[in-house]
């Protein structure tokens, strides 16, 4: 399952007199702009385009598994567009273009917002690890008494980016920090990569699949985005 960007930000001005409040929203801006500038520097082959007489930077990849072109904006200021392969590049800019609406407004929310960073703890990983594969598996057993999908195996990983994955030999792995979320959304994500299992795509027939025993899935998978994000407790 995997997740889950500003084209400006404010400098500070060493010589500036500030006040408590003042200061506090400057170093704000001064925190966000040094994410940003270290999200260019890291990644020096990024492409720029206009949108609504604004430059956006944005990093084009491009995936065999991918079926349609997909947008992530993350809280380090980075625009990320993940094309099919064989997508020209003039699709692609059409394709922003369409979307510049939702991409400025997530944009402009994380210039504004310093956003809580995902820290890999290996202790932590090693002292929940067998919690989250007893429930995977326990949640796994009652949901594929329904979908009656073949599993290879099941591990727990110690992933920054995703929630859980599927693989094309029916194996399938998740978080450790399932066992943090909330009963509904590890469910939520059991059920997502067990229906992987039929569909290793999100083509609609995937999503009638979840919807089976998941119709509110939309609601899940935006929760989910914004607990990723550090948006969400």
């Amino acid at each position: 399952m995997s997740n889950e960007k500003a084209s400006s930000c404010v400098m500070v001005s060493p010589s500036a007199k500030l006040g408590a409040g003042s200061k506090s929203l400057q170093l704000k801006s001064f925190s966000l702009a040094i994410r940003h500038l270290k999200s260019v520097i890291c990644n020096p082959m990024l492409k720029t385009i206009t949108l609504n007489d604004q430059t956006v930077n944005y990093d084009l990849k491009t995936s065999r598994r991918a079926r349609r072109m997909r947008l992530s904006v993350y809280s380090n200021c980075l625009l990320v567009v993940t094309k099919p392969q064989g997508f020209a590049d003039k699709l692609v800019e059409s394709f922003l273009r369409s979307k510049a609406g939702w991409i400025l407004t997530k944009l402009e929310y994380f210039k504004n917002h310093v956003v809580a960073q995902v820290k890999i703890d290996p202790k932590e990983y090693r002292q929940n690890k067998k919690a989250a594969l007893h429930l995977a598996r326990q949640l796994l057993t009652e949901y594929n008494q329904f979908y009656n999908f073949k599993i290879n195996s099941i591990r727990i990983k110690n992933q920054k980016t995703r929630w859980g994955s599927c693989s094309r030999l029916g194996n399938l792995n998740f978080s450790y920090r399932l066992v943090f979320l909330p009963e509904d959304l590890a469910r939520y994500i059991i059920v997502h990569e067990l229906c992987h299992l039929r569909e290793l795509n999100h083509a609609p027939g995937f999503w009638q699949l979840v919807a089976k025993t998941f119709p509110d899935y939309p609601e899940k998978r935006k929760r989910l985005r914004l607990i990723s994000s550090g948006l969400l407790q």
